[in-house]
């Protein structure tokens, strides 16, 4: 079923007019849609908008997950939207979101063990670190469109700056829903993530579980003690928008004492960081292997 989204609808309409807007002025359209709306008619009207909306996103899933969409609704509840609207909004999806989380940690571990039957304990843990975080499972929100059906109060629509954990946390309480309502039928969690994990690959060109992201999740770390223990100091990034639309694009820039080292561009900051760390810490071992290679040369001990 092919739908046509609110944010959708104004970036046309804005398009034309040539209107000039913020980069997250396009994130939570249906919560837009219902403040524009909340005095405007009865609370059955609005209810009813926003169950037909989530109804709709809900829909490409109905024929592999057997649960009614109208139980979703918590999960896309904001705790800002709870606050300001009571009688509308009973619930939010705190409570949800840390069912989700556990149950997302031990689907990925699945995942890792059977995709790496070589990998200890350690390598098991910090793979899964760098794929449930913040960063990674906003990416998954973006994927599934969650930003233009997550509910918020206008408290977080009039924010300059995003909160990245919104979408984060919005896909770990569907899971927990999915989760609750199949009688805690962990195959029916497995079939939503694999759905997930097909519209991130479709959306992003990548694999989700791209080794890639456990080598860039620890190179900050790494590169953060060769810093200390060679230049007495601490890496520093700096990060600026460039690009706010059709997406967000960041640059981010390496420092040490103020002196520039490189440059990267990604779709968030930590990103961008978690790349600079890895290209320099790459640098510095091409470096060593050159020097260990000129010394063998030459005959000299190393």
């Amino acid at each position: 079923m092919q739908t046509t989204s609110l944010s959708e609808s104004q970036r046309e309409k804005d398009k034309i007019s040539g209107r000039e807007l913020s980069p997250f002025y396009y994130h939570y359209s249906l919560s837009r849609h219902v403040h524009n709306i909340i005095n405007q008619g009865p609370t059955k009207i609005i209810l009813a908008e926003v169950e037909k909306a989530i109804s709709e996103w809900f829909y490409p899933l109905q024929a592999i997950i057997n649960i009614d969409f109208q139980d979703l609704l918590e999960a896309f509840v904001h705790k800002s939207m709870r606050a300001q609207y009571p009688d509308l909004f009973s619930k939010d999806y705190e409570r949800l979101e840390i069912l989700g989380d556990t149950v997302l940690n031990l689907l990925i571990t699945e995942k890792i063990i059977n995709l790496h039957p070589q990998f200890n304990e350690g390598q098991i843990s910090k793979f899964r670190a760098s794929l449930v975080n913040t960063t990674e499972l906003r990416q998954i929100g973006l994927a599934l469109k969650l930003n233009d059906f997550v509910l918020v109060g206008k408290s977080e629509l009039e924010t300059k700056e995003e909160h990245q954990s919104i979408l984060a946390d919005c896909f770990e309480s569907i899971l927990a829903v999915i989760y609750l309502k199949t009688q805690r039928n962990l195959s029916a969690c497995h079939l939503f993530l694999d759905y997930c994990l097909a519209q991130y690959k479709l959306t992003f060109r990548e694999n989700f579980f791209d080794l890639k992201k456990l080598i860039q999740f620890d190179a900050k770390t790494r590169l953060q003690e060769w810093a200390m223990a060679e230049l007495k100091t601490l890496p520093e990034y700096r990060s600026s928008m460039i690009q706010e639309r059709p997406y967000v694009l960041f640059l981010t820039e390496l420092y040490f004492n103020n002196q520039k080292i490189s440059e990267a561009i990604a779709s968030s900051k930590k990103k961008g960081q978690m790349k600079l760390a890895a290209d320099y810490l790459n640098i510095l071992e091409d470096e060593k292997k050159t020097n260990f290679a000129d010394h063998s040369e030459k005959g000299d001990p190393c």
